[in-house]
């Protein structure tokens, strides 16, 4: 965590960075750990479920549409289901090795994730305000800002005091108990000095995105025999090109106009139709893990 911000000391040399260069500097770094972490959605699910891959991208293209349809009908809705899977999702894969009993993993798993979202709107709302202009696909009304230092708060004395049982308990160790709340400190941090975007790009990349890829890796070399890191590399490689050229795609389209939608409008339900199916499939991947660690 702490080199990430050895990286990051760039920005300070560029405090009035545009948006779109912002953007720039975060989908290079998506782009290059971000997407990977989920590009082997298809080989987790082959491997914890024997499904083979004409099933799996019939499921996932099903959910991709079906997910892009709610978008289309209710951009609301979409939003909030996208962030309260996301937040689920942010927190199984950060506590999921760490808590020792599964009595109320899910809901520890979700009251993180849903700091970490709180906790980003907080520290940027007059920023997400800005961006909520440019916006006709949905609104944010000033009631959800006004309430956000009442969530931000509420949910961090609640997620110190969960942190704080269970380490009593010794459901958490207390080098874990120590880890999670400096993490907490810092992400706070980095929310606190960073635009949202540069600020979630460091979370998502070297937070989740390295986690998440290190979970996959340690799972496949017990299923793949001799699986070495440069072969772990390739096998993110399809997918992730795959996806990438489908979205330039989209921005090339967006480029001429094609479309009535923002650039940030495109980026968020792109993301989002890829990272619901690739929540679930990644609870299915956990799954085993938290009766484990029982």
């Amino acid at each position: 965590m702490c080199c990430m911000y050895l990286l990051m000391n760039v920005f300070n040399l560029y405090p009035d960075l545009s948006l779109s260069h912002q953007l720039l500097f975060s989908a290079f770094f998506i782009s290059c750990f971000g997407i990977p972490h989920g590009a082997i959605d298809n080989i987790i699910a082959h491997h914890k479920t024997g499904m083979n891959n004409i099933v799996f991208y019939t499921i996932y293209l099903i959910v991709f549409l079906v997910f892009l349809a709610v978008w289309y009908l209710h951009p609301t809705l979409a939003l909030s289901t996208f962030l309260v899977i996301s937040a689920y999702h942010f927190g199984e894969s950060q506590l999921v090795k760490v808590i020792k009993s599964n009595s109320f993993n899910h809901l520890i798993f979700f009251l993180w994730g849903s700091w970490l979202i709180i906790s980003l709107l907080f520290f940027n709302s007059v920023e997400i305000q800005e961006i909520a202009k440019t916006t006709t696909l949905f609104s944010v009304g000033t009631d959800t800002f006004s309430i956000l230092p009442l969530l931000f708060y509420g949910t961090s004395v609640s997620l110190v005091l969960v942190l704080l049982i269970l380490a009593f308990k010794n459901l958490i160790s207390s080098n874990h108990l120590f880890q999670e709340v400096f993490t907490l400190f810092l992400l706070g941090l980095t929310f606190r000095l960073f635009p949202i975007i540069i600020g979630f790009t460091m979370y998502f990349v070297f937070l989740h995105s390295i986690r998440v890829m290190y979970h996959e890796y340690d799972f496949l070399k017990t299923r793949i025999k001799q699986l070495s890191r440069i072969a772990f590399i390739k096998l993110l490689l399809p997918n992730t090109i795959m996806f990438l050229f489908g979205l330039s795609i989209f921005l090339i389209i967006h480029f001429y106009n094609y479309f009535t939608l923002s650039l940030t409008e495109i980026l968020i339900i792109s993301i989002s139709c890829v990272t619901v199916p690739h929540a679930f499939i990644m609870m299915k991947f956990y799954k085993d893990q938290i009766q484990v660690a029982q």
